[in-house]
């Protein structure tokens, strides 16, 4: 399928070469940018609204790093004018996926999973807590980051009334409510799965697959966490990724996974924003095509963001 872009849209949907595989990638980061453009100035109710727009631009913020990586480095050493050109740093680019990976499954975790606003504070009363918590453990020195960590002190113990005074809280059986205060307020967990009354703390992976990800792509954070620690594995995987030319089909495949979950985000951020939702149909149709058959390939038709009536 041709679009006055002169690209074959489905050919983009699942690229097998670099360039044509930017050229998807760049269609869904300007989606995401302009969306972000429009909605720049708008009112934001709440705090907790106030960090979805900011999850979302940080997360799409990484993807300009990938494209920038994907072209290859320029590096001259000026001990020994030694240089390095076109070498693509196919680890780094899964470092910043997985950080993109997590962004979004803890989107969907926090602003589209809840049943109500109840359970969307407990889990976003949750991750604040977390985030708090390991500031605290940070050695300070000047008076100024004293002080302020003793002002996130107060904000941690306002949080922590804020999630034992939550109806959600409240409704949960005694199991679920230790599973809490043990795993979330002390041990500063906030992956949390709600289930009537049963609450309990799960792994990435899980996530994953809460957010109606398909089986294609399980495996994907097992495989970016491999490579982003120094794992024995990463070791030999770079010994062979520059001699076998494994370093292109490693790209490529980054900027794939990274595309899926931004083109995942956007749509969520879409059905958490009425107003991002407005601004989604604004989109040139390549974007709007790509981002809603990726979302209806991995996650189901219950993802597309169809025209407005």
């Amino acid at each position: 399928m041709n679009t006055s872009t002169g690209y074959d849209v489905n050919r983009l949907l699942l690229p097998d070469n670099l360039m044509e595989q930017r050229v998807a990638n760049k269609f869904i980061i300007d989606a995401a940018f302009y969306i972000i453009g429009k909605l720049r100035g708008a009112k934001i109710e709440t705090e907790l609204d106030r960090d979805a727009q900011l999850l979302f631009q940080m997360t799409v913020l990484k993807s300009i790093s990938l494209l920038t990586l994907s072209e290859g480095l320029q590096y001259e050493n000026q001990i020994d004018k030694t240089s390095i050109h076109g070498i693509i740093d196919c680890f780094s680019m899964n470092s910043i996926v997985r950080s993109q990976f997590e962004a979004f499954c803890n989107f969907n975790n926090i602003y589209i999973q809840p049943k109500n606003v109840n359970e969307r504070t407990l889990k976003y009363d949750l991750w604040a807590l977390s985030g708090l918590k390991h500031r605290q453990n940070f050695r300070t020195e000047e008076e100024e980051n004293k002080r302020k960590k003793e002002d996130e002190k107060l904000q941690i113990e306002s949080i922590i009334k804020s999630i034992e005074n939550n109806p959600c809280f409240s409704q949960l059986n005694e199991d679920s409510k230790i599973e809490i205060r043990k795993k979330g307020i002390k041990d500063k967990d906030w992956k949390l799965k709600i289930i009537q009354d049963r609450a309990f703390f799960i792994a990435w992976h899980d996530l994953m697959k809460n957010a109606n990800i398909t089986d294609t792509v399980d495996g994907i954070y097992r495989h970016l966490s491999l490579t982003t620690h120094p794992s024995n594995v990463s070791v030999f995987q770079f010994n062979n990724l520059y001699n076998s030319g494994e370093y292109i089909k490693t790209c490529l495949m980054s900027l794939q996974i990274s595309n899926y979950f931004i083109s995942f985000l956007i749509t969520d951020y879409c059905h958490y924003s009425s107003e991002a939702k407005k601004i989604f149909h604004e989109l040139p149709y390549i974007c709007k095509y790509l981002i809603n058959s990726l979302n209806c390939m991995f996650r189901g038709n219950d993802f597309v963001i169809y025209p407005a009536n």
